[in-house]
């Protein structure tokens, strides 16, 4: 993973445990910024922690699906809000993870609160990145 990807996931993961959802917002893609309020992240990131620990720490990964791939139904998806028709072959640059946990440790209950998944893609010029999850999908840019 590249040092721009990293970057951008530290700071979309920092702003949702932060619960600074205007600033995750803000690294939106531009076609979701126009289409999505900063109360619409919030909701996606509070539906797909139900009932679990709040967020407190993360590990960013990368993932292997092609764009093609997001968009084919498997038994574990496409993801649950489509990918972006901005997102094409030729701006694609690949599918990333922040998998947050909650931030001490618990002897009994679960380790785990849940994964946001990325897909990158290069517009106009700077990388900018798609977030999403097969529970729910967003679509981020890097400033």
């Amino acid at each position: 993973m590249d040092d721009k990807s990293k970057a951008l996931c530290d700071a979309m993961a920092r702003h949702i445990v932060d619960r600074n959802f205007d600033g995750a917002h803000a690294l939106l893609a531009p076609w979701l910024r126009s289409t999505l309020k900063p109360s619409d992240t919030q909701r996606m990131v509070d539906d797909a922690a139900e009932g679990l620990p709040a967020p407190g720490q993360w590990t960013v990964d990368e993932g292997f699906l092609e764009v093609d791939d997001l968009r084919t139904p498997d038994p574990y998806g496409p993801p649950s809000n489509a990918v972006s028709n901005e997102v094409t072959k030729d701006n694609y640059g690949g599918w990333l993870c922040i998998q947050f946990t909650p931030g001490e440790p618990a002897e009994d209950g679960p380790n785990v609160c849940f994964d946001l998944w990325l897909a990158a893609v290069e517009r106009d010029g700077p990388c900018r990145r798609v977030p999403g999850s097969r529970r729910s999908h967003l679509n981020a840019a890097n400033p």
